[in-house]
């Protein structure tokens, strides 16, 4: 989780400040983090681990 906040941080920086500001492109990469945390939960929950 900390790792997204890492890549998304810089674009959150630059399109939420400044001149640059652009609240829907704010909004689509908050989205697409959104999905990237869902997607990499659901596949982590589908693993089975398995007694050695």
């Amino acid at each position: 989780m900390n790792l997204v906040a890492l890549l998304i941080a810089p674009a959150v920086v630059r399109f939420g400040h400044g001149d640059d500001a652009n609240p829907w492109v704010r909004a689509a990469v908050a989205a697409v983090a959104l999905l990237v945390v869902v997607v990499a939960v659901l596949l982590s929950k589908r693993r089975s681990v398995e007694a050695a």
